[in-house]
């Protein structure tokens, strides 16, 4: 049967990492059991014949994917998922022995965690550190660990913008040469669109929350309050400096010049790249992932996009979300309904939690939801995205447009002109700084003539 195996791994500068590999179960003899997906069909008996590394979204813990990984290793991939550091089970020992002796949910858990991410160094963010650091060794580990293979880099949200950051000659080393060249190397995006304030449903609104339930916090307190959004756990002060640059930005993760070029030359020389995304996600809209894709070179057209609306698949399939298109779902009795199987945990991974609370519908969301007329689905993620997510890991297969999946190959003609989107964004903010200048001499100006007035309001009192 396939295993899994937790384990410490060094960041590129020695960090240690939470990392849990999971690996396909050996050759069998027994004949391989029928199935309604051709992939689980075809390797319900082979060892590893791909690689798939599993990167978070924000604020989610390794341990929230570990019943799609184990599914995963039960297909004939090997996998890897961990946490970034000061994250879900990467802290330093001593740290980690402190979180681990507190009841989650509680008062005094909160201020050791609190206490935890002000350890972390505040220079110490999401491209320096998170992805060049954490993500880069975990790389390395796969590609020695299992040669050879074919490997996704499987990203959500956060997890999909890190994946196309990596430094090229971390996926493609200057080894790799004519006579052994590297096998193919993709992408797999979900849900990981360009969440430029602009691009949200109510831009002033999320703009207005971030000011004052983010920024202000993340300079008063140190720390990123990603919770107090709903969007999984707390993260350190570098971390969240990193996504508020991304935030403000109109280029979003690629709003560093060298991180564009970065981006944009794995990009070309990527195997392909698939971006998934849902109409039922409300943190990432359609137009997040049209605004983040059109910022890529689409000289090779090996960019797909594949939109889904889950209701409108024929069948109907369940809710997929931000991150619930990960949680397996499992039949009733009657097998009349699918259920939502429950993340596995283990006192041991107590500190981050599997973050099963992150991204909850809010109370408008669910109220929509129950009055909805749309149809239940009868399948469970298991028979609907699960295959679908399998295919592209083992054979860079892209579905064609169904039903309820709208599919497109990017072109040339997709790209945006990017260095225009920087001068818009400098312009406009040149002119906000300005205005806020103004707004503070004139705060000043009102200030010193009320002081005056006070002034003179005292003289005539004393005469």
């Amino acid at each position: 049967m396939a295993t899994d195996t937790r384990f410490r791994l060094p960041a590129l500068d020695g960090f240690p990492l939470s990392v849990h590999r999971f690996d396909p179960a050996p050759p069998s003899s027994s004949a391989p059991s029928s199935s309604s997906s051709s992939s689980s069909s075809i390797l319900s008996s082979s060892e590893a014949q791909a690689i798939c590394i599993i990167i978070n979204a924000t604020g989610v813990a390794a341990q929230f994917y570990r019943s799609f990984a184990k599914h995963l290793s039960t297909k004939g991939v090997a996998v890897c998922t961990f946490d970034y550091r000061y994250s879900g089970q990467s802290f330093p020992p001593k740290r980690l022995e402190k979180l681990q002796r507190v009841t989650p949910g509680t008062e005094e858990f909160d201020n050791v965690f609190h206490e935890a991410l002000l350890e972390c160094k505040a220079d110490w963010g999401l491209m320096s550190h998170w992805c060049r650091q954490d993500l880069a060794a975990v790389v390395g580990f796969a590609r020695e660990t299992w040669p050879g293979l074919p490997l996704t880099l499987l990203g959500n949200s956060l997890g999909a913008h890190l994946s196309t950051l990596l430094e090229e000659h971390t996926l493609f080393p200057s080894s790799d040469t004519a006579a052994a060249p590297v096998p193919p190397v993709r992408i797999l995006n979900v849900c990981g669109g360009n969440a430029y304030w602009e691009n949200n449903n109510s831009p002033e609104e999320a703009k207005f929350v971030f000011d004052q339930v983010i920024k202000a916090p993340l300079e008063t307190d140190g720390v990123f309050r990603s919770s107090s959004l709903g969007l999984g756990y707390d993260l350190p002060y570098g971390a969240g400096v990193d996504w508020l640059k991304w935030f403000y930005h109109p280029l979003f993760s690629l709003q560093g010049a060298e991180d564009e070029v970065i981006a944009r030359a794995l990009g070309e020389r990527l195997d392909k790249y698939l971006y998934v995304g849902f109409e039922d996600d409300a943190t990432i809209n359609q137009l997040m992932q049209t605004n983040h894709l059109s910022l890529f070179s689409h000289k090779r057209r090996n960019f797909h996009s594949l939109w889904i609306d889950p209701p409108k698949c024929s069948p109907p399939w369940p809710a997929m979300g931000h991150v619930t298109s990960f949680i397996p779902t499992r039949r009733s009795c009657d097998g009349a309904q699918a259920k939502e199987a429950e993340v596995e945990t283990g006192e041991e991974e107590r500190p981050g939690g599997p973050a099963t609370e992150a991204y909850e519908l809010t109370e408008t969301d669910v109220t929509a939801a129950s009055s909805s007329s749309l149809p239940v689905s009868p399948l469970t993620r298991e028979e609907t995205i699960f295959p679908l997510y399998l295919e592209y890991i083992l054979h860079g297969t892209v579905p064609e447009a169904a039903p309820g999946r709208e599919h497109r190959v990017w072109t040339v003609e997709d790209e945006r002109d990017r260095g225009e989107l920087r001068r818009q964004w400098e312009q406009a903010s040149k002119l906000e700084r300005e205005r806020e200048k103004e707004r503070e001499e004139q705060e000043q100006k009102q200030e010193q003539e009320q002081k005056q007035k006070q002034a003179r309001g005292k003289d005539k009192a004393r005469l």
